[in-house]
């Protein structure tokens, strides 16, 4: 019995063995796996919140297209010529999806909304224009300026307060194909009569291409405040 015994423990063992050696033998198979299929919600995640026909369209793209895509948005290399030629005939999503920069300026000078006798009657030793953009732009393929969005704004000082709002406005330059300004989506502008006058402006761009549709939304954003002395800061830059 104690030889049967030490033979069943053998076997027992042997097995075990057995299934040990066949999971190092599958194990790097597995490593090599090909990464998840990225479904169009998952691609997109981080992106605007969209809408039912955006959602359609991001749907529509073919899933080789997107999974493409997904590779050139999380890489900072050039993409494989495998990738290149998918992407060769969807330029303008490589566009959207290319992980490019975001740049902030801003510029004044003497207003050029008011007459000098204007100027006179706001009580102010001047008065001048603030104008802060925020400037878009994309990597492979174009590696160009997509848009620049710009919020402008106008005033008379006196040296101690704002006297004058002459204008304030929001609009884009450099629109590169692609891009629909759809105007402001928030907006407040303070009352002049006080040391500072706070003016937030935030724009709405959405991207839309021919075969698919629109995809996606992004909302820039600055806020300018001007100062009695003529003086003015910047702050709340949103990009998107």
């Amino acid at each position: 019995m104690g030889r049967g015994s030490t033979m069943r423990r053998v076997s027992k063992w042997g097995s075990v063995m057995a299934g040990v050696s066949v999971a190092l033998l599958v194990s790097p198979n597995a490593a090599h796996a090909a990464p998840p299929v990225m479904t169009a919600s998952q691609a997109f995640a981080g992106w605007s919140v969209p809408t039912h026909a955006q959602a359609a369209a991001r749907a529509s793209i073919p899933s080789e297209v997107l999974q493409a895509l997904v590779r050139l948005r999380t890489s900072t290399a050039t993409p494989s010529q495998a990738d290149q030629r998918i992407l060769a005939n969807h330029h303008d999503l490589a566009v959207a999806f290319s992980p490019g920069s975001v740049e902030v300026s801003t510029a004044s000078g003497p207003s050029r909304q008011v007459s000098t006798a204007v100027q006179a009657a706001a009580a102010g030793p001047g008065c001048g224009w603030q104008e802060g953009t925020l400037t878009r732009k994309t990597g492979w393929p174009d590696y160009s300026v997509e848009y620049k969005w710009r919020s402008h704004l106008d005033t008379c000082w006196s040296g101690s307060k704002v006297t004058r709002i002459n204008n304030q406005y929001t609009y884009v330059t450099n629109q590169q194909y692609g891009w629909a300004y759809r105007g402001v989506s928030s907006s407040s502008v303070g009352a002049a009569g006080y040391w500072s006058l706070h003016d937030y402006q935030q724009g709405h761009m959405e991207y839309c291409v021919f075969k698919y549709g629109c995809l996606q939304d992004l909302y820039p954003a600055v806020s300018i405040t001007q100062y009695g002395n003529g003086t003015a800061s910047y702050s709340g830059w949103k990009t998107g």
